[in-house]
């Protein structure tokens, strides 16, 4: 064998490979042997580890979960496969009214335990959710989508200042307001309420987006104006990618048919506006919304027995911290015919038409949902 140029530790491989040798590394040290010699010597020594490890003697901790749940940390570490944190001999249990693990292992392993315990023992960030529940017709919706214009402050010095505006015609003209400059004003808008068509926006509210303050002046507008009705406002806390839900409404009987010669029986069913919201927040600071919407409400009665009228809806939403998203598309129709009539005169010929009425009402109204997340700020 003849090597030229070639490093001493690769020569070095090459001739024990050539020669079904072996080698290892302890410390500074290295020896060389035949493959099976060493392939020996190290099975002596894991087993000579694994009856150490059998005669090493247990200790027991008690450890207080602060944040975390001991159930839950308790299932994590009893997880058995190649990569167990707790050892053949360990054990773990939970204490469930204090919240703490009673752990019993080795030394070593127990070290590793305390280790996972401190970096899975953590607070979670929590979000406040605000959501108004909205009934509105659908001329307020109307209102909503046409009543938005740009807005600018102008300085007239001596504290005083005026909000300037109009609607938007296209790109670039601006007409109904008063011609100024925007400078670095961007995302500021008009609204006029309530909404005329015949006479558009000209000063109103200065927005951007819809945040908390002003949509509350939207909402109480509309209330006022008698275009819909706010539901409810719920507001909870719940922690990051953890599930809340709001579920309001009433629960009315369904009879349901019975055999031969055996009555029909009652049964309970849920009306309600169910919604459900699970945040997550992004390292941005930004929330991931996962949001299902269901309504249920008696449908139509048939031979006595009543079908259930069911909406959902279920949407994922990338939000700003305090912005505000709405949810809509949920409708609900009410026709309706009455007749009123005065007996006697009403029969009358030709006169009778006079002393009858008759009325048709068709109603279309929308649930609209708006939800705010916010972020909470973590308490030192």
């Amino acid at each position: 064998m003849q090597l030229k140029n070639v490093p001493w530790d690769q020569a070095l491989d090459i001739i024990l490979e050539a020669r079904e040798l072996g080698m290892r590394r302890i410390g500074n040290v290295v020896i060389i042997d035949l493959k099976k010699n060493l392939d020996a010597r190290k099975q002596r020594e894991l087993e000579a580890q694994k009856k150490i490890k059998a005669l090493e003697p247990l200790q027991t901790e008690f450890i207080a979960i602060n944040y975390a749940k001991a159930k839950n940390l308790e299932k994590l570490l009893k997880t058995r496969d190649d990569h167990s944190f707790l050892s053949a001999r360990g054990s773990v249990s939970t204490d469930e009214r204090t919240n703490t693990l009673i752990i019993q292992d080795t030394r070593s392993k127990m070290t590793e335990i305390r280790k996972l315990i401190v970096s899975l023992d953590t607070p979670i960030r929590q979000v406040l959710i605000e959501s108004k529940i909205v009934i509105a017709n659908s001329n307020f919706n109307k209102d909503l989508g046409v009543k938005f214009g740009y807005s600018a402050n102008k300085d007239l010095g001596n504290g005083y200042g005026v909000v300037l505006g109009g609607k938007v015609e296209g790109d670039t003209e601006f007409s109904g307001g008063t011609a100024f400059t925007t400078g670095d004003a961007t995302e500021n808008f008009m609204v006029s309420l309530p909404a005329n068509a015949a006479n558009p926006a000209s000063v109103g509210l200065a927005i951007g987006k819809i945040g908390s303050y002003l949509l509350q002046l939207e909402l109480s507008a509309m209330q006022s104006e008698g275009n819909g009705e706010i539901l409810s406002s719920p507001r909870l806390i719940t922690g990051n990618q953890q599930e809340a839900f709001i579920i309001q409404g009433t629960q009315f009987g369904v009879l349901t048919a019975g055999g031969v010669g055996i009555p029909g029986t009652i049964e309970w069913k849920d009306a309600t506006i169910e919604l459900k919201v699970t945040p997550q927040i992004t390292p941005d600071d930004r929330v991931n919304l996962e949001l299902s919407v269901k309504k249920d409400a008696p449908g139509v009665e048939i031979n006595g027995l009543t079908s259930i009228d069911k909406r959902e809806l279920k949407t994922n939403v990338l939000v700003n911290n305090g912005e505000t998203i709405v949810l809509g598309g949920v409708y609900e129709r009410t026709t309706s015919k009455a007749f009123n009539r005065v007996p006697f005169f009403s029969d009358l010929p030709l006169l009778g038409h006079l002393f009858k009425n008759r009325s048709n009402s068709d109603q279309k109204s929308e649930l609209l949902i708006f939800v705010t997340p916010k972020i909470l700020k973590e308490s030192n």
